[in-house]
């Protein structure tokens, strides 16, 4: 009985289905915000949750029924998500690898000071929460 169950679970290839569909436009609202509060530091991290959002709501869409055209553009932008994580990935190794910047992932304000100097980010840590000795 319990088995019967889990295979319903189990998507059928070229079937639709209505629950996954509003799971999708759940996480690409989750993600959607996660990308507005990135741009202020991070933008191009945020062009990637916000790509990854447009996918998930597109292939929602086709999932509760919608044309079989919004579920190949949702592969176009699988295709420039993937694209444009692994650009993201080789950056973040690069960075790693050589301790400095190497190819541009655009941060602004705190992020991009975190590459000017120990000493400026050790400037405003006194006034972090949890250092102070007393409050």
């Amino acid at each position: 009985m319990a088995d019967a169950r889990l295979t319903e679970l189990a998507s059928t290839p070229g079937k639709t289905s209505v629950t996954l569909g509003i799971y999708l436009f759940g996480f690409a609202t989750a993600v959607a915000l996660l990308a507005v509060l990135s741009t202020a530091g991070k933008p191009f991290f945020s062009v990637l949750l916000t790509l990854a959002a447009t996918r998930m709501t597109l292939s929602g869409a086709w999932e509760v029924g919608a044309g079989k055209e919004l579920y190949r553009v949702s592969g176009g932008f699988g295709i420039a998500l993937a694209a444009l994580a692994m650009y993201g990935g080789v950056a973040l190794g690069l960075e790693d690898a050589h301790q400095r910047e190497v190819l541009p992932l655009f941060r602004r304000g705190a992020a991009a000071q975190s590459f000017e100097g120990l000493e400026r980010q050790l400037a405003r840590l006194e006034a972090e929460p949890g250092v102070r000795q007393q409050l």
